[in-house]
């Protein structure tokens, strides 16, 4: 009975205790904000010959790594050239994990357009959000196990971005 009523102390306590803000971080460079769970890292992928330099945050908590990153596009901005990118952007998501996209959806984000799609790949899921903004192109994801993760969790992080303007919150969040 004693051994019992450790195990229901340690769960209580566990259960009472707080639960660790996540803290919004914001990139002036990057023109966003967004939640992490805890500060990010900040890494930089030099461009190589025909692909622009991507700027990337990445957090990790349990087994899920929280991502976010932009870089900037050579396009013109033409509607169709947009749906095109978003696509080539999830496919190479989906390649570079070694995985196939589950499922997709468009969504918007206060006028703009947006895709939010997900990827399995062998013990990997990863759930992601494509936005290209003028010319520039933020990528949000999770990427975890399956089994492991929680989906309020990535709702969370997912629906935390917005654009910064000028140093100001221009009221674009991601639950547009």
């Amino acid at each position: 009975m004693l051994a019992s009523g450790k195990v229901l102390l340690v769960l209580l306590a566990a259960v009472m205790a707080p639960v660790q803000p996540w803290t919004e971080f914001k990139s002036p460079e990057g023109g966003f904000a967004i939640r992490f769970p805890r500060k990010p890292d900040y890494e930089v992928q030099p461009a190589e010959a025909g692909s622009p330099t991507i700027h990337m945050y990445t957090s990790a908590l349990g087994d899920d790594v929280y991502i976010a990153s932009f870089h900037d596009m050579p396009i013109s901005g033409a509607l169709d050239e947009v749906a095109g990118i978003l696509h080539s952007a999830r496919d190479g998501f989906a390649g570079g994990v070694g995985g196939k996209v589950a499922d997709q959806k468009p969504f918007t984000f206060g006028p703009l357009k947006g895709l939010e799609f997900a990827v399995e790949a062998e013990g990997v899921y990863a759930t992601a959000r494509l936005y290209l903004v003028g010319k520039r192109l933020y990528q949000i994801a999770v990427m975890g196990s399956k089994d492991n993760r929680k989906d309020t969790d990535v709702r969370r992080y997912l629906e935390s971005f917005r654009l910064l303007n000028e140093g100001r919150d221009d009221g674009a969040r991601a639950g547009g």
